[in-house]
């Protein structure tokens, strides 16, 4: 989830030209480093989620390669309410 979040605000940021935001995510947060988190998140989804969940965070994976933050957006929130619903927590309405 984190490494999702860091790629939606780095779109985000890529969008408005926020270079300075942008290299400070870099540079807190290097590729490597992101790519780690994101094999750790699918090893763990693949062992204790559910395989709609599965599902979901392959589709997250397919998202982040497009590079569309809208539908990275909406992915993530897909995913969310999926991870929320596996574990018995109710889903947080979007404002």
């Amino acid at each position: 989830m984190r490494c999702v979040r860091l790629d939606i605000q780095r779109l985000k940021y890529k969008e408005k030209g926020e270079d300075s935001k942008l290299d400070k995510i870099e540079e807190t947060w290097p590729k490597g480093e992101r790519v780690r988190m994101a094999i750790e998140a699918r090893i763990a989804v693949e062992t204790f989620g559910t395989s709609e969940a599965s599902d979901f965070a392959q589709d997250l994976l397919d998202a982040m390669s497009m590079g569309d933050r809208a539908t990275l957006q909406k992915a993530y929130e897909r995913f969310v309410s999926v991870v929320r619903r596996d574990l018995g927590v109710p889903d947080i309405p979007n404002p």
